[in-house]
């Protein structure tokens, strides 16, 4: 396999990691906001409540997440671009 053929497939393999991070960044935000999401209102806990925190908790991961896909996606278009822009190698004798 040629460098050009391993760049393309090692960012393809970077953007399904960037996929799966975001799949994880939304089950995260799902749990913190709960039934909100459905458009059914709630109080909050009480802020520095056990539940408050573990929904900060929550919501720190869901950032993390985003964030680390944001830029393993963004990793993963370069690779693919820098693989496709090199020129192929001549063969020798040609």
């Amino acid at each position: 396999m040629t460098r050009e053929k391993w760049l393309i497939a090692a960012g393809g393999l970077l953007l399904v990691l960037g996929l799966v991070t975001a799949f994880v960044s939304e089950r995260y935000q799902n749990r913190v906001m709960g039934e909100a999401g459905l458009g059914v209102g709630m109080w909050s806990p009480e802020k520095g409540s056990p539940e408050y925190r573990e929904k900060e908790r929550l919501r720190a991961r869901a950032d993390c997440f985003f964030w680390i896909g944001l830029v393993v996606t963004g990793l993963g278009i370069g690779l693919q671009t820098v693989g496709a822009l090199i020129p192929p190698r001549l063969k020798e004798g040609k």
